[in-house]
């Protein structure tokens, strides 16, 4: 599934343990970080990290148990596709990217993302909707 983001849109996450919830934020674009974190201090997550490139986040990841992963696909030092191979299989990852490619999209899932989403004009809505319905989704399995 291919999602598409933008950052006029508003929209209310319903995630009822949003509360509960930590994320880490992979993107070496520090606006598009920004805007992901505000999204997310909008549902009131509780703890909320950014990384600007892998090395930063796997550091991270061996500090801390992410409930959830945005990662940018595309990072200085290697792809966002990387982290998945050292994160719990319970951590829900959605993968972002500039650019709209099947096969980004295609490696991302088989790889274990949950989503692959397309930075755009419509980053806030669709970004709240992929992770509720991915926290959803994990929750009944």
């Amino acid at each position: 599934m291919t999602t598409k983001i933008d950052s006029k849109s508003e929209t209310n996450l319903s995630l009822e343990c949003s509360r509960t919830k930590s994320v880490l934020i992979v993107d070496d674009n520090p606006d598009h970080a920004t805007l992901t974190r505000e999204v997310l201090q909008d549902e009131d997550f509780l703890q909320i990290d950014i990384a600007s490139n892998l090395t930063s986040a796997f550091n991270l990841i061996t500090k801390s148990n992410y409930d959830i992963l945005i990662v940018n696909y595309s990072l200085p030092d290697g792809y966002g596709t990387d982290l998945l191979d050292w994160v719990k299989r319970s951590t829900l990852t959605i993968v972002m990217t500039a650019h709209s490619d099947e096969r980004v999209a295609v490696q991302s899932i088989k790889k274990g993302a949950c989503d692959y989403v397309v930075k755009d004009a419509l980053l806030r809505s669709v970004l709240s909707k992929v992770i509720n319905q991915a926290t959803m989704k994990a929750s009944m399995t």
